[in-house]
């Protein structure tokens, strides 16, 4: 079963493309941080590594600047 945890009121599961764009999703809307300054953030919350967390805000940055 994949771990799932809570995030303002949301469900997410773990270590899944999607969740890793609906937290960065969500980081983003709430205006605390610049997205620039995220991937430690991802990095902490879905226990990866810094260097994944890296390449997926460059993804996630790729493809929402369309």
């Amino acid at each position: 079963m994949t771990p799932v945890f809570l995030y303002n009121g949301y469900m997410i599961e773990r270590n899944d493309k999607e969740s890793y764009y609906f937290y960065l999703d969500m980081l983003r809307d709430s205006g605390r941080i610049n997205m620039y300054g995220a991937a430690p953030y991802l990095a902490k919350e879905f226990a990866i590594s810094k260097y994944e967390a890296r390449d997926v805000l460059a993804e996630w940055m790729k493809e929402r600047s369309c």
